[in-house]
């Protein structure tokens, strides 16, 4: 909800900022905002975290993260719809300003509105989705929300007027708040209290890569090719990644799965875990057992069962 304020609220007050100064004097002001941002996160003190593994390396747990990430259907999903998230966003952050400037023929304190549209319109969804959520399953969900990003694509390559923009501009807020609201959901249910720091990092870094390559692809074709035609080339691409992500989801997504653990012996120092309680020997031995629980890849469960 936070990050849908802001989204909302920032360009309403960068409309406000335009109206007396320049977009330069207010991309300073951006960066002093930037720097007392760290400077508070820098000084902020944050709860000690109850120390799960024994001398565990970053590397290890960052390779494990990223691993057990894909090894998890529903995780995986999330991961193409991402890619659908970073063609949106790469849309609206880097050629709003092109489309209301070149296309629309509108000065600057536009590009702001158009903005605060579509934080709007993802506001609107982190207010009510809990509601929804009640009668319409997850899956479901970020489905519709690929939905309306490949509609707000498609509708916006054919160039609309101001009006028909801000509408489109809407839905693709929407769009991408169906989806990126869950996505933390998504990744609670998918790991345990023990490991979710790995987990956490990959959805961040596996994320940020979509945005990563999306963001210069989506200035790159609107250069050279022209918006249209990058537009419908982002719904090419939008429409695949979401089918993948189909094919791939769960359904029904269920998260507690009977599986097989066959006997065998491992080494790891675990200060407490739900496999073992306190305290227990290095070097241990697990029998042969069948039983049904919350499934997530972790150091006891290493591939996701069929």
């Amino acid at each position: 909800l936070a990050y849908d304020l802001e989204q909302l609220l920032s360009p309403t007050f960068s409309a406000f900022l335009l109206s007396f100064m320049t977009f330069h004097q207010l991309f300073v002001l951006d960066s002093v905002t930037f720097l007392i941002s760290g400077l508070l996160l820098f000084f902020s003190s944050l709860p000690k975290r109850k120390k799960v593994f024994e001398n565990s390396d970053f590397i290890e747990n960052l390779v494990f993260g990223t691993k057990a990430y894909f090894k998890t259907p529903r995780l995986k999903a999330l991961f193409f719809i991402y890619i659908v998230v970073a063609l949106a966003s790469a849309m609206v952050i880097t050629n709003t300003v092109i489309y209301v400037g070149e296309y629309l023929k509108k000065g600057e304190a536009f590009v702001a509105i158009a903005m605060a549209t579509t934080g709007f319109g993802s506001m609107i969804v982190a207010l009510v989705l809990p509601k929804w959520l009640e009668h319409i399953e997850v899956r479901k969900v970020l489905f519709i929300g690929s939905f309306l990003i490949i509609i707000g694509l498609l509708l916006a390559s054919f160039t609309p007027s101001w009006e028909g923009f801000l509408f489109v501009w809407f839905i693709l807020g929407v769009g991408l708040s169906l989806i990126q609201v869950l996505a933390g959901y998504l990744v609670r249910i998918s790991c345990n209290e023990n490991n979710s720091m790995s987990y956490f990092s990959a959805n961040f870094s596996l994320s940020h890569l979509c945005w990563m390559v999306a963001y210069p692809l989506s200035g790159f074709l609107g250069i050279t090719y022209g918006l249209e035609t990058a537009l419908l080339i982002f719904v090419i691409l939008a429409i695949l990644s979401s089918l993948i992500a189909y094919k791939i989801y769960p359904n029904p997504d269920e998260q507690e799965l009977e599986h097989i653990h066959e006997s065998y012996q491992h080494s790891h120092h675990i200060l407490d875990d739900d496999h073992h309680g306190d305290g227990f020997e290095k070097n241990h031995t697990h029998e042969k057992i069948v039983h049904k629980h919350k499934f997530v890849i972790d150091y006891h469960h290493k591939e996701w069962p069929t």
